[in-house]
């Protein structure tokens, strides 16, 4: 039995093209007489890319990609990259018009064309840069108020601490912490203290605190942390999430 495929090669490309959520777009590379490519036509665009160009897909047939899109000189720089190295590009670019963000993937073809896909990645770029922002303003707020924040990780055995943390315990930033980083930094006559807070975070399913005294740079100080007990998808307590405060004063 002969197989005889339904679609031509093009026509598979042109429904791809048209049914795609994403941004295609297939390019003519133009090159001056020095081999460099200067400019990009438009050969193929499906109806998602078009809509980010603001013109139809029929329209765009042939024409230049700067007389088109004058504003994309940082898109086009990373087009000629891709032309002169052969090699796939993979970036994140923030369309001038409107902020948007997209990942742009661009990879070389035969006969001189690139093609293009536009992912739109707005929500997750949103996202990251209000996480970024909360991240700012929590070492700001941990800084005026002596506190610090902290998880534990039950199955892995993990910690990890804000930066607050380490500056109320006096240590240096990205110093290994571990459960016996409690039982190190208190005075001797708080260790059986420490030990009961160690022994919380690995078995406690409540929330709980404790009130430590500590030697930071050779002084007396004295903190109080919380915890509170989280489980997983299994109804298993795996996460202790906490906060610590410096109430010497």
């Amino acid at each position: 039995m002969t197989y005889s495929p339904i679609l031509s090669e093009d026509a598979l490309l042109q429904a791809l093209l048209k049914d795609s959520l994403n941004g295609l777009i297939l390019y003519q590379v133009v090159r001056n007489e020095a081999g460099k490519p200067i400019d990009f036509l438009y050969q193929l665009v499906n109806p998602a890319a078009a809509i980010l160009l603001g013109a139809c897909p029929e329209d765009l047939h042939g024409k230049s990609c700067k007389e088109v899109f004058p504003q994309g000189d940082e898109l086009r720089m990373y087009y000629q990259q891709v032309a002169v190295s052969g090699q796939n590009l993979r970036v994140e670019y923030q369309l001038p018009t409107d902020g948007r963000w997209f990942e742009v993937f661009i990879t070389e073809q035969v006969q001189e064309t690139l093609l293009c896909f536009f992912t739109n990645i707005t929500d997750r770029v949103l996202a990251e840069q209000e996480l970024i922002k909360n991240l700012t303003l929590l070492q700001h707020t941990e800084e005026l108020a002596s506190m610090g924040s902290w998880d534990y990780d039950r199955s892995t055995d993990q910690f990890f601490w804000s930066e607050g943390m380490y500056r109320l315990f006096g240590l240096e930033l990205g110093t290994p912490i571990s459960l016996q980083t409690y039982v190190n930094n208190v005075l001797e006559a708080d260790q059986p203290v420490a030990l009961r807070f160690v022994d919380k975070l690995q078995r406690e399913t409540l929330p709980f605190e404790e009130t430590l005294r500590i030697r930071r740079y050779g002084d007396e100080a004295i903190i109080k942390i919380k915890g509170v007990v989280k489980s997983n998808s299994q109804e298993q307590p795996m996460w202790v999430l906490g906060g610590c405060w410096d109430i010497t004063h």
